[in-house]
Protein backbone atom coordinates (compact mmCIF):
# COMPACT_ATOMS: atom_id res chain seq x y z
CA UNK A 1 0.00 0.00 0.00
CA UNK A 2 1.70 3.53 -0.61
CA UNK A 3 2.07 5.56 1.80
CA UNK A 4 0.38 8.73 3.38
CA UNK A 5 2.18 11.79 4.38
CA UNK A 6 1.09 13.19 7.89
CA UNK A 7 1.57 16.18 10.09
CA UNK A 8 4.93 14.77 11.69
CA UNK A 9 6.21 11.76 9.51
CA UNK A 10 5.68 9.43 6.48
CA UNK A 11 3.38 6.24 7.26
CA UNK A 12 2.77 2.81 5.53
CA UNK A 13 0.23 0.37 6.06
CA UNK A 14 -1.45 -2.89 4.67
CA UNK A 15 -4.87 -3.19 3.90
CA UNK A 16 -6.00 -3.96 7.35
CA UNK A 17 -4.81 -0.31 7.97
CA UNK A 18 -1.79 -1.61 9.87
CA UNK A 19 1.59 -0.45 10.26
CA UNK A 20 3.18 -2.10 7.45
CA UNK A 21 6.27 -2.48 4.98
CA UNK A 22 8.57 -5.13 4.08
CA UNK A 23 11.38 -2.98 2.08
CA UNK A 24 11.99 -0.49 5.15
CA UNK A 25 11.11 1.78 8.08
CA UNK A 26 6.87 1.63 7.87
CA UNK A 27 7.46 5.36 9.72
CA UNK A 28 9.88 7.70 9.10
CA UNK A 29 9.52 10.87 11.26
CA UNK A 30 10.39 14.27 10.08
CA UNK A 31 13.32 14.45 13.02
CA UNK A 32 14.63 11.77 11.23
CA UNK A 33 13.60 8.68 13.54
CA UNK A 34 12.14 5.77 11.96
CA UNK A 35 10.15 2.61 13.11
CA UNK A 36 9.50 -0.95 11.00
CA UNK A 37 6.57 -2.79 11.26
CA UNK A 38 5.41 -5.89 9.58
CA UNK A 39 1.43 -6.72 9.62
CA UNK A 40 0.79 -3.94 12.94
CA UNK A 41 4.29 -5.54 15.29
CA UNK A 42 7.32 -3.83 15.39
CA UNK A 43 9.87 -6.57 13.21
CA UNK A 44 12.53 -6.18 11.57
CA UNK A 45 15.61 -8.92 11.33
CA UNK A 46 18.39 -7.39 10.21
CA UNK A 47 18.72 -4.57 12.75
CA UNK A 48 16.82 -2.30 15.17
CA UNK A 49 12.92 -2.04 14.36
CA UNK A 50 13.26 1.23 16.56
CA UNK A 51 15.79 3.75 15.48
CA UNK A 52 15.42 7.07 17.48
CA UNK A 53 17.13 10.38 15.47
CA UNK A 54 19.57 10.49 19.20
CA UNK A 55 21.14 6.89 18.10
CA UNK A 56 19.34 4.85 20.46
CA UNK A 57 18.61 1.64 18.92
CA UNK A 58 15.37 -0.77 20.39
CA UNK A 59 15.92 -4.44 18.66
CA UNK A 60 11.88 -6.20 17.72
CA UNK A 61 10.86 -9.93 16.62
CA UNK A 62 7.16 -10.33 16.17
CA UNK A 63 6.78 -7.24 18.56
CA UNK A 64 8.73 -8.33 21.15
CA UNK A 65 11.22 -6.59 22.44
CA UNK A 66 14.74 -8.20 22.94
CA UNK A 67 18.14 -6.58 24.37
CA UNK A 68 20.85 -6.69 21.19
CA UNK A 69 22.58 -9.83 22.31
CA UNK A 70 19.24 -11.83 23.05
CA UNK A 71 18.36 -10.30 19.74
CA UNK A 72 21.16 -11.57 17.28
CA UNK A 73 20.48 -15.10 18.87
CA UNK A 74 17.40 -14.85 18.37
CA UNK A 75 17.77 -13.52 14.85
CA UNK A 76 20.05 -16.71 13.56
CA UNK A 77 16.65 -18.92 15.03
CA UNK A 78 14.08 -16.85 13.38
CA UNK A 79 16.28 -16.79 9.86
CA UNK A 80 17.00 -20.89 10.34
CA UNK A 81 13.06 -21.93 11.09
CA UNK A 82 12.22 -18.94 7.90
CA UNK A 83 14.56 -21.07 5.62
CA UNK A 84 12.08 -24.02 6.26
CA UNK A 85 9.31 -22.36 4.68
CA UNK A 86 10.23 -23.05 1.22
CA UNK A 87 8.28 -25.15 -0.82
CA UNK A 88 9.54 -28.39 -2.69
CA UNK A 89 7.74 -30.62 -4.90
CA UNK A 90 8.56 -34.16 -5.21
CA UNK A 91 7.61 -36.76 -7.71
CA UNK A 92 5.95 -39.43 -4.91
CA UNK A 93 7.87 -42.76 -5.44
CA UNK A 94 4.18 -44.59 -5.03
CA UNK A 95 2.25 -42.66 -7.76
CA UNK A 96 4.09 -40.78 -9.48
CA UNK A 97 2.45 -37.60 -8.95
CA UNK A 98 4.05 -34.40 -7.92
CA UNK A 99 3.58 -33.38 -3.87
CA UNK A 100 4.53 -30.60 -1.59
CA UNK A 101 7.35 -32.53 0.30
CA UNK A 102 7.19 -32.84 3.61
CA UNK A 103 9.64 -31.36 5.63
CA UNK A 104 12.39 -33.80 7.61
CA UNK A 105 10.98 -36.75 5.22
CA UNK A 106 13.56 -38.06 3.14
CA UNK A 107 14.32 -37.03 -0.46
CA UNK A 108 15.09 -40.47 -1.58
CA UNK A 109 11.84 -42.41 -0.11
CA UNK A 110 9.53 -39.97 -0.22
CA UNK A 111 5.92 -41.00 -1.01
CA UNK A 112 2.70 -38.60 -0.65
CA UNK A 113 0.38 -39.00 2.07
CA UNK A 114 -2.26 -41.02 0.05
CA UNK A 115 0.46 -43.45 -0.76
CA UNK A 116 1.64 -43.92 2.98
CA UNK A 117 0.90 -47.11 4.21
CA UNK A 118 0.59 -46.91 8.11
Amino acid sequence: MPSRLEADCQVWCNEAGDYHREDGPAIIWNNGSREWYFNGHRHRIDGPALEYSNGTNYYFIDGKLSSEEDFNAKRKSFLRRAKGFKKTFLNCRGCGSKKEWVVGTSKRSYVCIACRVI
